[in-house]
């Protein structure tokens, strides 16, 4: 547990309001001035996530110059790599991070002939063998542990196959950590940790003037949580949870336990905190937010409710009359047959969108190849749309170049 924080420094942005603009906003608000607001340093999860709110603080001052806070990803999420850190230069005495790639390759070279149910991989197996491995690592440094620790989980009387993993990671026990000293350098993950613990370490001896907020984070590593414990700490210092439903009173224990409810993480890091849901003070900026999306809240928190809770369903009826489908105004279901037809029936949504000036539309979709169809859509209408995934390599000009290349080497400039 932590020491106790300032009373009304840590706020929450409720599921269903947008996030970056009432963010935004609210941070302008707090600074008061255009001077305080330039010397404020917001810590957000990712690239992205500071890109957003970036793009925010413009949409909100419109023609009006200003200087900018300071906005830092401090790399919360898997993709982001150490060298993003704002605060990167704290730790110029460091070794710097391994190459993600270079890793992968030393490890999959570790990996050459090693034997699995007596089968040697096939080089393109030790290659995604080398990659699992490297999430290991960084998995087990998100977590404040070693590999070595992984040895007594495996014991001897469990069938053969955990025995083969468990030589397996005598590789990371024995001679990866030689291998790194040797290089001279950190596991990405080890020192993106190192980086923030060295920052809340100048914060609390020497702590900053300006304003100071953690904004998005749920706190997913240990030294993420540590980090948001020392800004609460501060004397400028405030932390903005996204989405904290802080009507769960009832059931709060139940999601700290369950470890695949969409609140876990959070309870975590409120328990890392000392500090309760009701603790938690709604952002003054997302005040006029607080009944949209209300119902819709209501039943989402009873969609998601731990396993052990489930039964209370069948009273759901009686126990929460105002349930009804008033939780679903505004939500429309549409089959469709085929990726084509899907695919034109966004597009034309979206399309339907840019008839009311102001108004914006977003794709949320974890098929990338439904996305690319709704952006081959609606370029029959000349709209270019943001991808926020990017393009991969292969689709790019260059990319492309490249891989004729190396197919006419591969195949002896055959004709």
């Amino acid at each position: 547990m932590t020491s106790p924080l300032p009373p009304c420094n840590i706020h929450n942005i409720p599921a269903g309001v947008p996030f970056a603009t009432t963010l935004a906003s609210g941070i302008i608000d707090l600074a008061g001035t255009a001077e305080d607001l330039a010397r404020a340093t917001i810590l957000v999860p990712s690239r992205r996530a500071a890109l957003s709110l970036r793009a925010a603080f413009l949409e909100i001052r419109g023609d009006d110059a200003a200087l900018l806070p300071r906005i830092e990803p401090i790399g919360d999420v898997e993709e982001d790599a150490p060298e993003i850190l704002g605060f990167a230069a704290d730790g110029a005495a460091l070794p710097p991070a391994m190459d993600t790639l270079c890793r992968q390759l030393w490890l999959a070279r570790l990996l050459q002939g090693f034997a699995m149910g007596g089968v040697a991989p096939t080089p393109p197996q030790t290659m995604q063998l080398a990659d699992t491995l490297a999430r290991l690592l960084d998995a087990l440094c998100n977590v404040d542990s070693t590999p070595d620790q992984l040895a007594s989980l495996l014991p001897e009387r469990f069938s053969r196959h955990w025995q083969d993993i468990l030589k397996l990671l005598t590789i990371l026990i024995d001679r990866w950590p030689a291998i790194l000293a040797e290089q001279g350098v950190l596991d990405p993950a080890d020192r993106r940790n190192r980086l923030i613990r060295l920052r809340c370490e100048a914060w609390r001896q020497m702590p900053p003037q300006g304003l100071v907020l953690v904004a998005g984070s749920t706190g997913t590593f240990a030294a993420t949580r540590e980090l948001i414990a020392c800004v609460a700490a501060l004397p400028k210092g405030h932390v903005v949870l996204p989405g904290l439903d802080q009507a769960a009173t009832g059931h709060w224990q139940e999601i700290h336990n369950d470890a695949g409810h969409p609140q876990h993480q959070l309870s975590v890091l409120l328990d890392a905190l000392g500090v309760g849901l009701s603790d938690v003070a709604m952002w003054k900026a997302a005040d006029g937010f607080a009944e949209v999306g209300a119902l819709r809240r209501d039943l989402m928190r009873e969609a998601f409710k731990p396993a052990a809770l489930s039964a209370d369903w069948r009273q759901l009826g009686t126990t929460n009359p105002g349930l009804g489908r008033d939780s679903l105004a505004g939500l429309s279901i549409v089959a469709c047959g085929t990726r084509a037809e899907e695919a034109g029936l966004i597009a034309i949504a979206m399309r339907e969108v840019l008839e009311t000036p102001g108004r914006t539309a977003a794709l949320v979709t974890p098929d990338r190849q439904l996305a690319e169809a709704v952006i081959a859509a609606l370029q029959r209408w000349r709209i270019d749309v943001d991808d926020s995934a990017g393009r991969p390599l292969s689709a790019c000009p260059v990319g492309g170049f490249l891989h004729s290349m190396v197919t006419m080497v591969a195949e002896a400039f055959a004709p």
